[in-house]
């Protein structure tokens, strides 16, 4: 069963709540390599006039959790994880209800651990959304009705200075409340690695965002649907794409969902949804289970959202099936 998290206050207060939960829970951070611990403090003076609050909230964790600083800035800031998701946006325009649909599956080893947090960050909007990393999330929804979330993308990498996936992630959530200005703060961030994210907002508005190191390439997908798997669609995006290490069925779970609401369209509601999510054949559930865990990949958490309500449905395991519960914020 999922761990539902709430936190409340200023960044330097969530920093603290959740430090303490860290240190009480008996959770240790090895340091990193002298490499890692440089790279992200580079990482840190690039971006804390950027994101002030982020380097605030860490610091409270630091404190509360007796943590050394320079270690948890390095797993927060530029840890590595990549892993395989699949994240539809459908506008209203093509559901049976006429309302804006928001749907997230995260693939991963089956041993990965994860919450699901409520965020009040004061001065800021509220949120809800998961995570498996520190300080950031992997996807959410806010109070005024925008939804992002971010997959993995195996990248042409460099030495560039840049925030990982769930960084990005949390500041949408936070500070953005139209797609527009998401994207805009999306351009601002340096990135590390390659990623996509999906947005949508409660006007219906969806965008992709493809993001690697050397490039980032926007677009607005006319058809009503919005789909991101683990590769890169758009022509100028495929030179940064490094298909020897491609993910398990990231062709297939995109082509699934763009078949699915071709079939389905103006018929899509809650129970098309959740079967959708939960199919492992004809849907984009993955369950490739492998002797080592580590190489296994499958959906250990799936959502999804009426854009503009205050709330999700959501289910977890390896893979999800089709109950679903819902979680108010």
């Amino acid at each position: 069963m999922v761990e539902i998290v709430t936190l409340k206050g200023s960044p330097y207060e969530i920093g603290q709540q959740t430090g303490r939960v860290m240190r009480e829970a008996g959770v240790e951070f090895y340091k990193p390599r002298e490499k890692s611990i440089s790279f992200a403090l580079r990482v840190k003076e690039a971006v804390q006039d950027l994101i002030p609050e982020i380097i605030e909230e860490i610091n409270g964790f630091v404190e509360a959790g007796n943590f050394e600083l320079e270690t948890i800035l390095s797993y927060a800031l530029t840890v590595y994880r990549s892993a395989g998701c699949t994240v539809l946006a459908i506008n209203g325009e093509h559901t049976s209800e006429g309302r804006h649909l928001f749907c997230r599956n995260y693939d991963s080893s089956p041993n990965e651990t994860f919450s699901l947090y409520k965020t009040y960050p004061k001065a800021k909007l509220s949120h809800i959304g998961f995570s498996s990393l520190l300080i950031g999330r992997e996807d959410g929804i806010n109070e005024a009705g925008l939804a992002i979330a971010v997959t993995g993308v195996p990248g042409k990498y460099t030495n560039k200075l840049g925030l990982w996936d769930h960084i990005p992630v949390r500041v949408v959530l936070e500070r953005c409340k139209t797609v527009e200005k998401a994207v805009n703060l999306l351009e601002e961030i340096p990135h590390l690695w390659a990623k996509n994210f999906l947005l949508c907002d409660k006007r219906g508005k969806i965008a992709i965002v493809e993001i690697s190191e050397q490039e980032v390439i926007v677009s607005y997908p006319k058809s009503g649907l919005g789909v991101i798997t683990n590769h890169f669609q758009s022509k100028v995006m495929k030179r940064y794409y490094d298909k020897q290490s491609e993910m398990y069925n990231t062709h297939k779970r995109l082509n699934n969902a763009e078949l699915w609401f071709k079939d389905k369209k103006r018929t899509i509601g809650e129970k098309e949804v959740r079967k959708f999510l939960s199919d492992t054949e004809i849907g984009v559930c993955s369950n490739k289970m492998a002797t080592d865990p580590k190489k296994s990949f499958v959906t250990i958490w799936s959502w999804f959202t009426e854009v503009g309500e205050k709330s999700i449905r959501y289910n977890t395991g390896n893979p999800v099936s089709g109950d679903f519960q819902s979680e108010n914020f």
